[in-house]
């Protein structure tokens, strides 16, 4: 097993390699890792993410950049439908403030047996909220029903 800091090491070490912004912090036993990354060709080009290394997992967390305060109800509904079926990672919401996310969480063993792997699990997070930032963004707008928008995110 390796210790957090290694495994922050190894992230770190990618993050530079392929030009990812990022403010790094060591909390003694996960490390932090927060910025943007961007290129996405849907409603918003970037979304900001957050990981913590820690000594078994990644933890990895993409942002929607707008809050569902005002829609919760409907938002839960979308998110929900969207969840259904999903094999890796998940949409939460935050009740409080109506922040939106994408979660995934994978075991640092597979990232070290294949780098290769790297790559789509963190950039997993912000695609499925490019994927699904239209069908958000008209929720939020009510311009759809959570039911119209899932069938457009997923048609």
């Amino acid at each position: 097993m390796s210790s957090y800091k290694e495994n922050a090491e190894f992230v770190k070490k990618f993050l530079d390699a392929h030009d990812w912004h990022y403010d790094m912090n060591d909390h003694g036993h996960v490390a932090t890792f927060t910025g943007g990354v961007g290129g996405f060709k849907g409603l918003y080009n970037s979304f900001r993410f957050i990981l913590f290394v820690g000594e078994d997992e990644i933890q990895n967390y993409a942002m929607f950049p707008a809050s569902a305060k005002d829609k919760l109800s409907e938002m839960a509904e979308f998110i929900t439908r969207a969840n259904y079926g999903l094999k890796y990672g998940d949409f939460e919401m935050d009740w409080n403030d109506g922040e939106v996310r994408f979660h995934l969480s994978f075991p640092m063993s597979s990232v070290h047996a294949d780098e290769i792997i790297l790559p789509t699990l963190l950039m997993a997070p912000p695609r499925m909220l490019d994927q699904y930032s239209k069908g958000f963004t008209e929720i939020l707008m009510s311009l759809k029903t959570p039911e119209d928008a899932i069938k457009d995110c997923e048609g």
